[in-house]
């Protein structure tokens, strides 16, 4: 979602790296981009929320009888694999260390800032493992890694502290929807399974009734107050801006045709999907809606989209398209638009993480103006 320059760290710490990280690490605490101080403590020691190193997968079939259809999911593809991650998992591991294809990913979910995201692993030709720090930077879930105890920022990829301070990771696109959706992806799926070797209490939500919250957990700074701070945007950069369409005007319009410098933008809204922060048990949580970003480009045809008879139309062809971006009928059917890597944050953390990063922050609000355009 982010593509920025690897910044400068900065030398010599703001107060002793101790004070604020114990002495355990072996981290060069001479590098860094951000002041320790604003580095707070979610977890007393690394890896107490644990990662999973050795995912196990399984079958639609076989997760039907743990999964309900409204189970929220991210889903990571390319032309020959579909992979599902469960939110009932990730809440419990944050992060999981894995390969698709030949392709070394990891896998990432800040329950607290509602963010997925994906990365690729290889980095300047060593091949990293992340796990869960303990530390949270605005609220959001710092990773480290276990080759050189670089810290990361989960939300943008970028290194914060240590050797990789100032790089930044390779984001990979991904969709959070909803379990029956996901189970309709082609090509071959498989679902990441809930033996991972923990006991932990899959299907159940430790954060009970955050996402009712009017103040963020752990977040040491005042909430942007363009929009409530939780409340889900979908969230995307392009070039030096930072793009966020609030589901409280989704949920109204179903689609929006939006155009920013060169790029021309769809963003497509569905109902439906339990919030994974809400009840104890996420199958009983509300529904939150599910909103995905798309190039509107497609080959030489520059499409715009409508909502009628309760579903996705383009004006050029009538097609009919689904929340993944596919024409599921008409002259375009078996199309697949292109994405755009973007993620369904919640206000608070669009604002204050991906904002941080670029020069622009561009929120929706102008419903009349932009969806002509």
């Amino acid at each position: 979602m982010m593509s920025t320059q690897p910044q400068s760290p900065q030398s010599n710490a703001h107060e002793p790296a101790t004070r604020t990280f114990g002495h355990d690490w072996q981290t060069d605490f001479n590098r860094q981009l951000v002041d320790y101080r604003e580095f707070t403590l979610g977890n007393p020691r690394r890896d107490g929320i644990p990662p999973i190193d050795q995912p196990q997968f399984e079958s639609i079939d076989q997760a039907k009888h743990w999964l309900s259809p409204d189970d929220p999911v991210l889903v990571v593809a390319n032309q020959q694999h579909t992979t599902i991650y469960p939110l009932q998992i990730l809440m419990w591991h944050e992060i999981v260390n894995d390969w698709l294809g030949d392709l070394p990913i990891a896998v990432t979910f800040c329950p607290l800032c509602n963010i997925g995201v994906v990365f690729e692993r290889q980095v300047a030709n060593q091949q990293l493992t992340f796990g869960v720090s303990g530390l949270l930077r605005k609220s959001d879930l710092v990773m480290w890694d276990r080759q050189t105890e670089s810290l990361w920022q989960q939300a943008t990829g970028l290194g914060l502290v240590g050797h990789f301070a100032g790089t930044q990771l390779q984001m990979l696109p991904s969709l959070l929807v909803a379990w029956h959706i996901a189970c309709e992806q082609t090509p071959m799926i498989r679902v990441l399974s809930r033996q991972t070797g923990f006991r932990r209490s899959y299907g159940q939500n430790p954060y009970i009734a955050y996402d009712q919250q009017t103040t963020p957990w752990l977040l040491q700074q005042r909430p942007n107050p363009q929009l409530p701070a939780l409340e889900r945007v979908v969230g995307l950069v392009l070039g030096n801006a930072a793009l966020a369409y609030p589901f409280s005007i989704l949920a109204r319009q179903q689609v929006i045709n939006d155009h920013y410098l060169d790029t021309s933008i769809a963003i497509f809204y569905q109902a439906g999907m339990a919030s994974a922060v809400d009840a104890a048990t996420i199958a009983q949580s509300h529904a939150t809606g599910m909103g995905t970003a798309w190039l509107r480009q497609l080959d030489d045809l520059l499409l715009s989209f409508e909502w009628r008879d309760q579903a996705i139309y383009d004006r050029q062809t009538n097609s009919r398209w689904d929340i993944t971006g596919r024409a599921v009928t008409g002259p375009l059917q078996g199309r697949q638009l292109s994405p755009i890597i973007h993620g369904n944050h919640f206000w608070f953390a669009f604002a204050a993480l991906i904002g941080e990063q670029t020069q622009t922050m561009r929120l929706y609000c102008d419903i009349e103006a932009m969806d002509t355009v």
